[in-house]
């Protein structure tokens, strides 16, 4: 199924200092937020907002109320969509050997392996995608503090305007959007590049590190004691 998505026209960016490179930008909208919801739209987009896929899909399992309301997609609107499983082949196909960068895509990987699996596909194939993810929003949080890291925040922290539509291509395009801004505020601040690869499991150790601290000084004043 075609959206009327239309990519906007964008000059080619090296994420120098966010490090990251051959990725793609995936995005899902689910039946709802539990263990064996399933996905009922995907969509990949390259670094230029050009979309490699896009599809809708019928689901088997009845849909949220939660999620009609935030998608505006019910059952009668997707009753004719192709089966996930029918479409799996051609989302491999573009994703390739790419990365797949999504915001907090461990929920994008989680839904599309409890979708994977009710249609019977492999679960190494899911993990074979997915293993070198990157989460665009604990990217953000190691180069960027901010109150909130939901994408809608960041977008208008960073002066994206267009109003998030919790739907998968556009989704893709404001994270897009976001991280373009994120890097080019890096530049102009003079930050310099590390050198080292994009790793969420350290980006994340060092989260732990940073609130076992605070935990620990907040303890330490409570306590009227200096650490």
């Amino acid at each position: 199924t075609i959206d009327d998505y239309q990519a906007p026209a964008m000059i080619p960016m090296d994420f120098r200092i966010l490090n990251i490179h051959n990725f793609v930008i995936l995005d899902t909208e689910t039946t709802g937020l539990y263990k064996d919801d399933e996905v009922i739209e995907l969509s990949i987009i390259d670094t230029l907002g050009r979309e490699l896929y896009h599809s809708l899909f019928c689901p088997t399992k009845k849909m949220g109320e939660a999620a009609i309301r935030v998608t505006g997609l019910d059952y009668a609107m997707l009753k004719e969509e192709p089966l996930f499983k029918d479409e799996w082949p051609k989302i491999k196909k573009a994703i390739g050997s790419h990365k797949i960068l999504g915001h907090n895509i461990a929920y994008d990987y989680r839904v599309t392996l409890s979708t994977a699996k009710r249609y019977g596909i492999a679960e190494t194939e899911v993990k074979d995608l997915f293993r070198d993810m990157i989460d665009s929003k604990a990217l953000v949080a190691h180069y960027y503090q901010s109150r909130s890291y939901k994408l809608a925040y960041l977008c208008k922290k960073f002066g994206i305007t267009e109003s998030q539509k919790h739907r998968a291509t556009y989704d893709c395009l404001q994270t897009l959007q976001m991280l373009r801004a994120l890097e080019h505020k890096l530049v102009n601040e003079g930050y310099q590049a590390a050198g080292d690869t994009y790793d969420l499991a350290l980006i994340q150790k060092e989260k732990k590190q940073m609130e076992a601290l605070k935990e620990a000084a907040l303890y330490g004043y409570k306590a009227g004691k200096s650490i």
